[in-house]
């Protein structure tokens, strides 16, 4: 019995850190005008802590991803905007990967084999055309960033993929969007300068979206490639 219930305990602590954070708006301090205001501060913390800062950072970016804090992309630009740029890429991919195994670890562990044996024939089928083609259907999920970042993990431990596949994939696949935040961010000193409005929309153009959703699609060419070949 306690085994049963100790899969639980960590998805539980999950949980409740996850609404402390909702509840209590820190969420919402995640923003272009905080980054704005704290720019010089952070410059100069991170200037007189060369080897702190990034423990820092990297410690806050983990927490971020694991309680679901969805301006995690404000602190891939704060990376950007304080750290040289491929330390500032290296730090956020890092961060995001191993945020995600933690998180898909948690919920690896409540998935158990009773529940997919109660499980509805279309998610059935779902699962084993997942499985078989999960390589490219998280690359896919990973670069086109189609779903929330949080869901696809929770989907990559209700279909059981292996933790090796998990992590590779997940490394892989926010390389692009990590480096396009983090150059942008490189690039926010200087338009705060200037003083004028900036806004997310400003950093998510529509040649960046569509990059990352056709980097998506090309991860999906080798299902593709075999269905036409089945054909």
């Amino acid at each position: 019995m306690f085994k049963k219930i100790k899969h639980f305990i960590p998805f539980l602590i999950l949980i409740v850190l996850i609404a402390v954070v909702y509840f209590s708006n820190i969420h919402h301090e995640f923003t272009l005008d905080n980054l704005r205001h704290y720019q010089q501060k952070l410059l100069e913390f991170v200037q007189r802590h060369p080897f702190l800062s990034p423990l820092i950072f990297v410690s806050f970016y983990i927490i971020s991803v694991c309680l679901i804090i969805p301006d995690s992309t404000i602190l891939t630009l704060l990376g950007g905007l304080v750290f040289p740029l491929p330390l500032a890429v290296l730090y956020a991919v890092f961060s995001e990967t191993v945020g995600a195994t933690i998180f898909f670890a948690i919920f690896h562990g409540i998935f158990g084999e009773s529940l997919i044996q109660r499980e509805r024939p279309f998610l059935n089928k779902m699962r084993k055309n997942f499985v078989k083609h999960n390589v490219s259907y998280l690359l896919f999920l990973r670069l086109s960033h189609i779903l929330p970042f949080w869901l696809t993990n929770v989907c990559a431990a209700y279909f059981k993929v292996r933790y090796r596949t998990f992590i590779w994939t997940t490394l892989v696949g926010v390389i692009p969007l990590s480096y396009l935040l983090a150059e942008a961010g490189h690039s926010l000193s200087k338009i705060f300068a200037t003083e004028r409005s900036v806004t997310l929309a400003d950093v998510f153009t529509t040649p960046m979206k569509t990059t990352l959703f056709l980097l998506g699609i090309l991860a999906l060419f080798p299902i593709l490639y075999k269905r036409w070949r089945a054909k």
